[in-house]
C-alpha cells in the first residue's frame, strides 16, 4: 500500500492512502502494525524503568514513556473507525461477510458511538468536577466523530462512482488553447465562447498542459498581447493525466491531489476529454438524488 502522506495535528496523525485496501488481510496488517509498535515500546520503556540503570529522573522518564505508549495502545485498539482498532474490526467483518461497504458502516457506527460517549463523558467531567481533562476528552470525541463521518462519506462516494469510467463523466471534445497564441488572442477567440475555467493547451496535435484562468489573471492586461499561452500554462507534468478507461474513483483520487483539481483525459496518447472535480460532483449529486 502506497501512502500519499500523513497529516499530524493536535490529537495524532491521519494517513492518506493512495489506493483502497486490496483485501481484509492487507487492512488488518496495516491496522495492527501501529498497536504492535506501541506495545513493544511500552513494554521496553517500562522494563528499563525497573532496572537500576540511572537516577530517579531517568527512571521516571522511562516509566512515563512506557505509560504513554501503553495508553496509546489501548486507545488505538478501540473498535472505532478510523482508529487502528476500527480498521482491525472492519477487516474482520469484511473477511466474515465479504462486504466492504457493510463492514465500513458497522465500524464507522462504532466510531460515532465512541465519539458521542467521549463528548458526553468529557462534558460531565468538566461540569461535575471542573476537570480540564474533560475538555480534552470531549475534543478527542469530536475528532473521532468527525473522522468516522468522513469514512462514511467516502464510502458513499465510492458506491456512487462504482462501475463508472472516466469516459462516462468527462467533458468530451473540450475547447483547446493553441500554445503559440497570445493570451489576448486566446481571450478574444475562445474564452468568450466557452464557459470553462481551464483549457487544455495543444500544439501540432500534442497536448502540452492546462491553462487555468487564474494564470491569465496573474498577468496585467498590458502583457496579454505579448505573452504566449505556453508561457502561462501548467505543464503536462504538473497536472493529472488520466486515461479514458480509468475508473472514476481513481480519477477522483488523482484530481483531489492535483493543484487545480482538473485533469487531461488521453487515450492512446491523444486528447479525448477533460475532467474536473465539478464533473464528478455533478454525477455524485445525480446518483444521490436518484437513490433518494
Amino acid at each position: 500500500m502506497e501512502i500519499e502522506g500523513i497529516t499530524l495535528w493536535l490529537f495524532g496523525g491521519v494517513s492518506q492512502f493512495k489506493e483502497m485496501f486490496k483485501s481484509p488481510g492487507s487492512e488488518f496488517r496495516i491496522g495492527i502494525a501501529g498497536p504492535v509498535v506501541s506495545f513493544v515500546l511500552g513494554v521496553l520503556f517500562v522494563g528499563l524503568a525497573f532496572l537500576p540503570i540511572g537516577s530517579t529522573p531517568v527512571t521516571g522518564t522511562l516509566f512515563w514513556l512506557g505509560y504513554i505508549n501503553l495508553f496509546l495502545l489501548v486507545f488505538n485498539l478501540l473498535p472505532a473507525l478510523p482508529l487502528d482498532g476500527g480498521r482491525v474490526l472492519r477487516a474482520a467483518l469484511w473477511r466474515a461477510k465479504g462486504d466492504f461497504a457493510w463492514a465500513t458502516r458497522i465500524a464507522a457506527g462504532f466510531g460515532r458511538g465512541f465519539g458521542y460517549l467521549m463528548i458526553g463523558g468529557g462534558v460531565v467531567l468538566f461540569i461535575t468536577y471542573g476537570s480540564v481533562s474533560g475538555i480534552w476528552l470531549a475534543l478527542i470525541g469530536w475528532f473521532l466523530l468527525g473522522a468516522a463521518g468522513s469514512e462514511t462519506r467516502f464510502l458513499r462516494v465510492r458506491e456512487a462512482l462504482e462501475g463508472l469510467c472516466v469516459r462516462d463523466v468527462m467533458t468530451r471534445d473540450p475547447v483547446t488553447a493553441p500554445a503559440d497564441e497570445t493570451l489576448g488572442e486566446f481571450m478574444d477567440t475562445l474564452a468568450g465562447r466557452a464557459r470553462h475555467s481551464t483549457y487544455p493547451v495543444v500544439s501540432n496535435g500534442d497536448v502540452l498542459g492546462l491553462l487555468p484562468f487564474r494564470s491569465i489573471a496573474h498577468h496585467p492586461r498590458s502583457e496579454w498581447d505579448t505573452r504566449l499561452v505556453r508561457d502561462s500554462m501548467l505543464a503536462k507534468a504538473q497536472v493529472p493525466v488520466l486515461d479514458s478507461e480509468d475508473s472514476a474513483e481513481d480519477a477522483l483520487n488523482e484530481l483531489i491531489r492535483g493543484e487545480i483539481q482538473r485533469g487531461l483525459v488521453l487515450h492512446d496518447g491523444e486528447l479525448v476529454g477533460f475532467l474536473s472535480i465539478s464533473d464528478l460532483a455533478r454525477v455524485l449529486s445525480q446518483r444521490d438524488s436518484f437513490r433518494r
